[in-house]
């Protein structure tokens, strides 16, 4: 099973990372990215069986000297648009460490975005999953979710 993770943390890859690689059954492999367009790109250019995306991320990759550009508050749900409209769309996994987002007047929570991504994406959305580093609940849902893939 090959897996693409797009997140900007990466204290929160090397968790991920860490909890894929303890799923001997699956054979996996994975790549990572840091941001909206290095996530998008990768997922344009390879075939992945399951994309796990952060909602929230830079436009681009930050490093000493760069900052990110843009910050994307929907930065998931905006490669998920594009990979469908792409035809690369392949099935995804949200998982977040926010419970709530601000989008310019209006605060949408978590349950409003997987509500949106059933909605819009049922045949590739997995799932919506809460990060949270004080609980063990993100990694026993994200296991359970690929298993079952």
């Amino acid at each position: 099973m090959k897996i693409l993770v797009v997140d900007d943390s990466e204290y929160k890859i090397k968790k991920i990372v860490t909890l894929l690689d303890s799923i001997r059954e699956k054979n996996i492999t994975y790549d990572k990215a840091f941001s909206y367009t290095s996530g998008l790109n990768k997922a344009l250019k390879n075939n992945y069986d399951l994309i796990i995306l952060d909602m929230s991320m830079p436009t681009y990759d930050k490093t000493k000297n760069e900052s990110g550009g843009r910050f994307r508050v929907f930065g998931g749900k905006e490669i998920v648009r594009q990979l469908k409209r792409e035809k690369k769309i392949a099935p995804f996994i949200i998982l977040t460490q926010y419970s709530q987002f601000d989008d310019t007047d209006k605060i949408k929570t978590l349950e409003d975005l997987e509500t949106f991504f059933d909605e819009k994406f049922s045949e590739f959305h997995i799932s919506t999953i809460f990060y949270d580093t004080s609980s063990s609940k993100w990694k026993i849902l994200l296991e359970e979710k690929i298993s079952k893939l």
